[in-house]
């Protein structure tokens, strides 16, 4: 019995041409740049001191270097540092979800996948250094 990840792998490879095709592609590419904008917007990791965000953002850049471990491969955007995969993966999501200002898959459907997926791949992509059409 072949695994999920076996099944989504077979998938992609057999629908690859598809998947890739200029529309979908240029479509992919504005989906990732309009969650990189919200995310370095929500990140703000200045924050504000009014409603305490300057404290809270630089409190979870905090909790990202602690999940890194000494690890510092992938970038968290708006800023000039590298984490671990993991934690930039989570610090770039919270920052992209923190101003409701990510995407949303149909009128009245409140998910948001790409806040979790985009920055999530980008990482991976970042860390083993794959080109930009290998991480769309």
């Amino acid at each position: 019995m072949k695994s999920y990840l076996d099944e989504i792998l077979d998938f992609y490879e057999d629908n690859r041409e598809m998947l890739l095709e200029p529309g979908r592609l240029e479509k992919a590419k504005q989906c990732v740049l309009d969650l990189i904008g919200g995310g370095i917007a929500g990140g703000a990791w200045g924050g504000s001191e009014a409603d305490g965000g300057a404290e809270r953002m630089k409190a979870l850049l905090d909790f990202g270097k602690m999940l890194s471990g000494g690890e510092s491969v992938c970038t968290v955007w708006g800023t000039s540092e590298k984490y671990s995969m993991p934690a930039a993966a989570f610090l770039n999501g919270t920052a992209a979800s923190r101003l409701e200002l990510d995407d949303v898959t149909s009128v009245g459907a409140s998910v948001h996948p790409g806040a979790s997926v985009i920055p999530a791949v980008m990482a991976v992509a970042e860390r083993e250094t794959l080109s930009g059409r290998d991480f769309l």
